[in-house]
């Protein structure tokens, strides 16, 4: 399992290239989607894959603060991209 900081600061940085990834960048996404249960990665993933189903999925299954707390980082902001 990774760690939810670990993995935000992938997806974070990740972010940056937002919808520019390299075959090696989605490796890495699709492996941490895969090492995680954590759902607010899982809804971080969504959003940089731009899986609006996903998205609508995962964002049900937050909690308010765990909501509340996803909206403080960068990558929260690229649903308005979308």
């Amino acid at each position: 399992m990774v760690s939810t900081l670990k993995a935000f600061v992938k997806l974070n940085r990740n972010q940056t290239l937002f919808r520019n990834f390299k075959d090696e960048e989605i490796e890495e996404i699709i492996e941490l989607q895969r090492n995680t249960e954590d759902n607010m990665i899982l809804f971080a993933i969504s959003i940089l894959l731009a899986r609006k189903k996903e998205i609508e999925y995962y964002k049900k299954k937050l909690s308010i603060e765990e909501l509340k707390n996803i909206k403080e980082y960068p990558i929260y902001k690229l649903l308005d991209k979308q």
